[in-house]
């Protein structure tokens, strides 16, 4: 079954439906980042159900998915047990996007590797909600093989829905793309199998497709390993790679607790927080201060060096 949706020529978004909350739903995708698949999961539908509603396109029964929307919408707007922090260019943001540029410009392949936790993901966000035609897809065990992956890069570019055949995917992959210069991320790529790895070369062969891969040590050890053998060809068309270590500075650490919780009350988390970074990255600190900033609002007292200071127990790391 096929779907005429409208794409917009200047942002390559498609046109959003009128049904009810549509346009709210299209708007919470925008606002977090996250994939359409994710956003189904948690409504209670599948992917092709909510994304052919948004569209204005799905006739079964709309009033139960408008509902299911409504409640999922209104139980996010509650919940503010989650510390929302404003973007913050720390170092990693920086060398992570200053990557995705430069692969984006060149139409080359780009490898961007190191720990977990580092702030990679962060920063691959923000340069799709700057940069128009820009993608960001996520893998996992359960993409990592082509049929998979090309449905995802589907999603992530709001298409309705995946084609039943692999070839059907690429050649509606193949259409968007000969419209724009788009750059396509893949991020936790390291799951990402050899005929996956193929099928996304032979994307950029196609059109010079940009194409950031976006991973851990091991998806650079994958690559290396096969470099001369199965992912010859690949391994040759990667242009540039940027290694991050994950290091935290004092600057980059006061500026998201600045981001958090104000100037005030940063300064006198600032020193105990570089510490910690260094340990846990500053992903786990931000996690720590969630975990104080709930403990606060639930003892109705303001955060302090103290009680961020005890939260560090209930760390596995």
């Amino acid at each position: 079954m096929g779907f005429a949706r409208k794409i917009d020529k200047h942002t390559g978004r498609g046109t959003v439906g009128d049904l009810p909350f549509a346009a709210e739903l299209v708007a919470y995708q925008r606002a977090t980042h996250r994939s359409w698949r994710a956003i189904a999961h948690d409504v209670g539908v599948s992917a092709f159900a909510l994304t052919t509603y948004r569209d204005g396109l799905y006739k079964h029964n709309p009033a139960r998915i408008g509902g299911l929307i409504e409640k999922f919408l209104k139980a996010e707007a509650d919940d503010d047990d989650t510390l929302e922090i404003p973007f913050v260019k720390t170092t990693t943001a920086r060398q992570v996007m200053e990557m995705i540029a430069l692969t984006h410009v060149e139409r080359t392949m780009g490898l961007v590797y190191g720990p977990a936790g580092s702030g990679k993901t962060v920063a691959a966000e923000e340069y799709c909600a700057r940069t128009h035609h820009s993608y960001l897809i996520t893998c996992s065990p359960a993409t990592r093989g082509p049929k998979a992956i090309t449905g995802e890069i589907l999603l992530a570019m709001d298409e309705s829905r995946p084609s039943d055949t692999l070839y059907r995917n690429v050649e509606r992959i193949r259409e968007r793309l000969r419209r724009q210069k788009a750059v396509l991320i893949f991020d936790e790529a390291q799951h990402l199998s050899l005929m996956a790895l193929e099928q996304i070369r032979a994307l950029h062969d196609a059109f010079r497709v940009p194409i950031v891969f976006i991973g851990t040590v091991l998806l650079r050890d994958h690559l290396m390993r096969h470099g001369q053998t199965d992912l010859t060809q690949l391994f040759s068309r990667i242009g540039c790679s940027r290694f991050i270590s994950g290091a935290a500075s004092a600057d980059d650490v006061v500026a998201v607790l600045t981001a958090a919780v104000g100037k005030a009350v940063a300064a006198k988390l600032a020193s105990y927080a570089t510490k910690r970074a260094e340990m846990i990255g500053i992903r786990g600190v931000v996690k720590q201060l969630n975990m104080a900033v709930r403990r606060a609002r639930v003892a109705g007292k303001p955060l302090d060096l103290a009680l961020f200071k005890a939260m560090e127990k209930r760390m596995i790391v």
